[in-house]
C-alpha cells in the first residue's frame, strides 16, 4: 500500500520532538531509514502505527488518512528489536494472537499459525514456549505474528540488532523473501548502511529527513 506523510509534527510532554517530516513510499517498496540514534526514526514508526499521537500534519495509507484511526484498525504492524513476545503463551499462540483479537476461532487461528511457522522455517515448534527458542527463532516468531495480522504495511525497527552476523544474514534473506511473497510495503529502521543497501529498494537518510527541535 502507498504511504504518504506530509508536514508531520509530533509532540510529547508538551515538547515538539518531530518537526515538518514529509516522505512518500510506493506500494510494494522496501525502504530503509538510516540515521543516528535520537533523530526520530522510531518515533516516526510509532506515529505511523498510532502508538504516539500526531500534533499536526497527515499520514495517508492507501488513500486513507490515518490520523484519527485507532492503532488496531490501521493495518500497520511494527516488529520491534526486543520482539515483545508473550512468555506465557506457546509459539503458536503468540503467532495466532492477532487472529484471536479478530475473533477467529481457536482451531482456525492455530491452523493459520502452523502455516506461518512453515513460512518462517520453524515447522514443528508451535508447542514450545518462546523462552525455549534461540534469539533468531524468536525473531522469526515475531515476524510470523506480524504476518498473521495481514498488515497493509510492515514496520521493522532495528530487527537484527540482537543477532550475530550469521543469523543477521539468514534473517535478511528471510525478510526479503516474505516481503515479496506477501506483497507488502515495508519500512525498516537500521543504523547499518550496508544492511540497508543489501535489503532496500531505496534508502532515506535520517539526518536529511528529520529536523532536530
Amino acid at each position: 500500500m502507498k504511504l504518504g506523510i506530509k508536514d508531520l509534527n509530533v509532540e510529547l510532554n508538551n515538547t515538539l520532538i518531530m518537526k515538518d517530516v514529509s516522505l512518500g513510499i510506493e506500494e510494494g517498496e522496501f525502504v530503509s531509514l538510516v540515521g543516528p540514534s535520537g533523530c526520530g526514526k522510531s518515533t516516526l514508526f510509532k506515529a505511523i502505527a498510532g502508538i504516539v499521537p500526531v500534533k499536526s500534519g497527515e499520514i495517508v495509507l492507501d488513500g486513507e488518512k490515518l490520523n484519527d484511526i485507532p492503532a488496531y484498525k490501521r493495518g500497520v504492524v511494527i516488529v520491534f528489536q526486543d520482539m515483545r513476545l508473550f512468555p506465557n503463551m506457546t509459539v503458536s499462540e503468540n503467532i495466532a494472537y492477532p487472529l484471536k483479537i479478530k475473533g477467529i476461532d481457536r482451531k482456525k487461528r492455530l491452523a493459520r499459525a502452523e502455516e506461518l511457522l512453515a513460512d518462517v522455517q520453524l515447522e514443528g515448534l508451535g508447542d514450545r514456549r518462546v523462552n525455549q527458542l534461540s534469539g533468531g527463532q524468536q525473531q522469526r516468531v515475531a515476524l510470523a505474528r506480524a504476518l498473521a495480522a495481514e498488515p497493509k504495511m510492515m514496520l521493522l525497527d532495528e530487527p537484527f540488532s540482537a543477532l550475530d552476523e550469521e543469523l543477521r544474514e539468514d534473517m535478511r534473506q528471510l525478510i526479503k523473501k516474505l516481503h515479496h511473497e506477501f506483497h507488502m510495503t515495508t519500512l525498516m529502521v537500521t543504523h547499518d548502511i550496508n544492511e540497508a543497501r543489501l535489503m532496500s529498494d531505496r534508502i532515506i537518510g535520517g539526518s536529511s529527513l528529520f529536523h532536530y527541535v
